[in-house]
């Protein structure tokens, strides 16, 4: 059996994945207006950088998932 805290980082997970995922949503079609870096280059730049620090957070966390719903698997055989 899966520890509380293991537990409970595995229920939050699929939230926090998902919350992730909207995020990078919206800043690619932030992103995607063309007329937002003509309008405001510092702002796209920066835009540009959360997206990827989002994408990393989102693999990070997707793989924590697949490694406790793996130790959830081994634990219940």
């Amino acid at each position: 059996k899966l520890t509380y805290k293991d537990q409970h980082e595995l229920d939050n997970l699929p939230g926090q994945i998902e919350v992730l995922q909207t995020q990078i949503e919206a800043f690619e079609k932030q992103l995607s207006d063309s007329s937002y870096y003509t309008d405001s280059p510092d702002a796209y730049a920066k835009t540009g950088e959360e997206l990827v620090a989002t994408k990393v957070k989102l693999e990070e966390k997707e793989m924590r998932w697949m490694e406790l719903e793996m130790m959830k698997e081994a634990l219940d055989d």
